[in-house]
């Protein structure tokens, strides 16, 4: 579908600092002109979103270890963290929380003197006990411990310890997966995404940096509206619909609205065909007679030039002094009559020259 093909449209300018209400960053605004229902399509056109969420958010920072038969619940604080600073705040934490007085410590390679493969090993000072990590499905805390969400990973006896190493890469970057929901959208997606606007894949966008979106396909990534009205409802979520706090840094959206063009019935579709097949047997038509034409003038000019050749020629002999010359063929040469001899006249009588005699004669003896 192009532009040209939209013939009622209205572009909406979205800021979250200029919300009503504001509840973990699902913002309700009022837009201050009117919305008419016949807008029945509408697209994200382009988004500017801080990125001053937190790598672990509230929603997002709870997991359980598993001493035994006991399921301890451990809150990770909130904030953005490196390998080294999540290292020292949570083995101590997992530590504390322990409740048969168990030790944990986090170990990280050094990656001046030691292979770096981006993982974690994990150790429990004791082996009393079968300990483990479990990881709600969802949510995405368990990506920065290294391990898959809603799994059981269990540590394995290591002599008088016991280990467990990450599954997974570390991932220590901000949400790179940002849904943009909103209350008028009525999407053809799975469940749980039909109020999707739009999703926005940032790539490793630094804590404190913002993420500036264009979509290069408006009308294709466009879904249909449902309820529209000037009260709107936008939220931003990640990919397990957990909200994302942006921590008071403002959302600026670009939302189109427009009405569908109508397809052409079946009726109007015929006539648009008949229409263009009379149109290209025209255009055949019109091509023959011209070719037509430019024959015959080629024609017409070929005979003229025989004629102005013809008669330069008879001109040409009237000046050199000579008639043209009359080619005959040889059976009108045998048909001519024979030509007679001259006559010669003596002493006023007619007689006929004699006949030459090629032959040679001797005078008598």
């Amino acid at each position: 579908m192009s532009v040209h093909h939209i013939t009622k449209r209205k572009i909406l300018y979205i800021d979250s600092g200029q919300q009503l209400t504001a509840t973990n960053n699902v913002f309700q605004l009022a837009i201050d002109s009117e919305i008419e229902e016949d807008y029945d399509m509408c697209s994200l056109i382009s988004a500017q979103i801080p990125v001053s969420f937190y790598i672990v958010q509230t929603g997002s920072n709870v997991m359980y270890l598993l001493e035994g038969n006991q399921t301890i619940t451990i809150t990770i604080p909130e904030g953005n963290y490196s390998v080294y600073s999540f290292q020292s705040t949570v083995g101590p934490l997992l530590s504390a929380a322990s409740l048969n007085g168990y030790t944990y410590t986090i170990l990280f390679n050094n990656v001046f003197t030691q292979v770096d493969t981006g993982k974690f090993t994990f150790q429990c000072s004791s082996t009393a006990q079968t300990v483990g990590f479990q990881f709600p499905a969802n949510n995405a805390v368990g990506e920065v411990f290294g391990f898959f969400p809603g799994t059981i990973n269990y540590f394995t006896v290591d002599g008088a310890i016991q280990t467990l190493g990450s599954k997974n890469v570390l991932s220590f970057i901000p949400e790179s997966s940002i849904f943009i929901h909103a209350n008028f959208c009525q999407g053809s997606s799975q469940s749980g995404y039909t109020d999707v606007l739009s999703c926005i894949f940032s790539s490793n966008s630094a804590p404190y940096s913002t993420i500036n979106y264009v979509n290069p396909q408006i009308y294709e990534t466009a879904k249909k509206t449902t309820n529209l009205c000037r009260v709107m409802v936008f939220s931003i979520t990640d990919e397990f619909g957990n909200s994302i706090n942006c921590n008071g840094g403002n959302v600026i959206l670009q939302v189109l609205l427009y009405k569908s063009p109508e397809q052409p019935s079946e009726s109007k579709f015929n006539k648009m065909v008949q229409d263009y097949i009379e149109m290209k047997t025209n255009l055949l038509e019109y091509d023959l007679r011209e070719k037509l034409e430019l024959k015959n003038m080629i024609q017409s000019i070929n005979q003229t030039l025989l004629q102005l050749v013809d008669k330069l020629n008879v001109s040409q002999n009237k000046i050199d002094g000579t008639e043209p010359t009359i080619q005959t063929t040889p059976q009108e040469e045998s048909e001519a009559p024979a030509q007679q001899a001259p006559t010669q006249y003596f002493a006023g009588e007619e007689t006929a020259a004699p006949e030459e005699n090629n032959e040679s004669t001797t005078p008598p003896q």
